[in-house]
């Protein structure tokens, strides 16, 4: 019984998959476990601005997703000795070791990716330093002492731009195969910053505490990237070399800026929906948006470890020409990953206006009929944004002016709907923007890079992919009725 208890232990902690779900569940449990302490210790006023700060931050993952997504591809293909990154991808039976077969390309490789993370991070401190001036405004003039406000953006802008630099670190060791040791520590460290964000709100800190957790994390990011660093074969180690290659630059810039053009035009505008609400939305209405924006969220970060978890095994699948295990594993990965987005969304609806209404919530969890709107418009982008992940295991990114017309489209129906018809015009915005044209297009462009046009991709999981789709309205509808008729006979209201 030992035996197989041990056995399992060491299942999990060596295991890609259950790692990465620990990371993600530390980092939705600081949703689930400080959302109680936002929601009854600050003012209606402060919990928008609070979910505003975290709306606005939430655009630079966009930004650095798309730098990071590339350097765990280019350095996967430079650890088994490919520069040709995005270009031929026939590569036969190349494996990860300890020894590298050309030191002074991967030398390289670190020296030009310092001088774009540099420029990256200018970027994101000018964006930050507008958007949060634009976004926060209006809401912090009708706080008392805003300039308490300004302050904890402010350190929160400086926390965010390092953490740029943690990222592509962190992607560097996913590219070379460290995925399981990242998640340990980073599950670690979430748990962390759990507790002090948690103890920070409940000595009223407000909003400083989300400035200073932030800050946090990133210190404690810096410290075990360099214990991992210590540890990885010497021919892995980092540089602090400055040296751009034109050539290394191209090929790290060119799919990462299509990939970020791309990502901020999808999951950025997303974001930019609530920054849009908070000009014609105020009081209850906007804090119930913004937090059920942010427990979609979570439902989303859950969902993402069957699949991302395997994404440098996927771009080496393609590197080695092994279309077969990429179709399967694919279709297995997005499987999972939306029957557990499904599950979470459920548990969500079922639970949290039940959840918000014993601890005597300010706000109220948002109407279920717009929870349900936004959980089938957050599937279909699920599935959209995993089939996007398949082409870019090509090293290209042939869709990004449909992204961008998407994205224009969104905006507009963004400001249209919002204004006129509330927030359910914003969730329709959404939806609408993205079943004209990604929704189907970027699936047929995924099937497209597979010689049967993707039908083994398709075999192995379009059955339960149109299941879900059909049953999780249905489900959304019914069981948060029947659980709050349960409550309230529980509490004989």
């Amino acid at each position: 019984m030992v035996d197989k208890l041990s056995k399992a232990i060491m299942f999990a902690w060596n295991s890609p998959t259950i790692t990465s779900w620990f990371r993600l569940l530390s980092l939705s449990l600081r949703g689930l476990i400080v959302t109680p302490l936002i929601l009854t210790s600050m003012s209606t006023n402060m919990i928008s601005i609070f979910y505003l700060f975290n709306t606005i931050a939430g655009v630079i993952p966009n930004i650095t997703s798309a730098f990071s997504a590339t350097y765990v591809r280019i350095f996967s293909y430079a650890a088994v000795g490919k520069k040709n990154y995005g270009e031929d991808q026939n590569l036969k039976e190349h494996t990860l070791s300890d020894q590298l077969t050309d030191r002074e390309y991967f030398k390289k490789l670190y020296g030009c990716s310092n001088i774009i993370q540099f420029v990256l991070t200018i970027v994101i401190l000018s964006f930050l330093s507008i958007a949060g001036y634009v976004g926060l405004k209006k809401q912090v003039s009708n706080v008392e002492q805003p300039h308490l406000v300004w302050i904890a953006w402010g350190i929160m802008i400086v926390a965010i731009a390092t953490k740029a630099w943690v990222d592509r670190d962190a992607a560097i060791l996913k590219g070379i195969g460290k995925i399981v040791t990242l998640n340990r520590w980073e599950s670690l460290v979430g748990i962390l910053v759990i507790l002090s964000t948690a103890g920070l709100l409940a000595l009223k800190f407000n909003v400083y505490a989300i400035s200073i957790s932030t800050a946090l994390m990133t210190v404690l990011a810096f410290c075990y990237l360099n214990l991992i660093y210590r540890r990885v074969g010497k021919d892995y180690k980092r540089t602090r070399s400055i040296q751009y290659d034109s050539d290394i630059g191209k090929r790290v810039c060119s799919p990462a800026i299509r990939e970020m053009t791309i990502s901020i035009a999808s999951t950025g505008v997303n974001h930019g929906a609530g920054i849009i609400a908070a000009y014609y939305i105020i009081g209850d209405d906007l804090a119930s948006y913004l937090n059920a924006i942010g427990m979609m969220l979570i439902a989303v970060s859950v969902s993402m470890a069957p699949y991302y978890a395997h994404t440098p095994r996927f771009t080496r699948y393609r590197a080695q020409g092994d279309e077969e295990t990429l179709a399967v594993e694919t279709a297995k990965g997005i499987r999972n990953a939306l029957l557990v987005f499904s599950l979470a969304v459920l548990a969500l609806g079922c639970g949290l206006p039940i959840f918000y209404d014993l601890i005597g919530a300010k706000i109220d969890f948002i109407d279920n009929k717009i929870w349900i709107f936004m959980s089938l418009t957050y599937f279909l982008m699920r599935h959209e944004g995993m089939q996007a992940q398949v082409i870019m295991t090509t090293g290209k990114v042939p869709f990004v002016t449909q992204q961008i017309i998407t994205g224009v489209i969104k905006i507009i129906l963004m400001i249209v709907g919002i204004k006129y018809f509330g927030i359910i015009g914003g969730v329709g915005a959404i939806f609408v923007s993205h079943v004209l044209i990604l929704n189907w297009y970027i699936p047929t462009l995924s099937w497209k890079t597979f010689s049967d046009f993707g039908k083994r991709q398709r075999k192995h999981y379009l059955p339960s992919f149109i299941g879900m789709l059909l049953l999780l309205p249905l489900g959304l509808y019914y069981l948060p009725s029947f659980t709050w008729w349960i409550y309230e006979l529980i509490l004989n209201k």
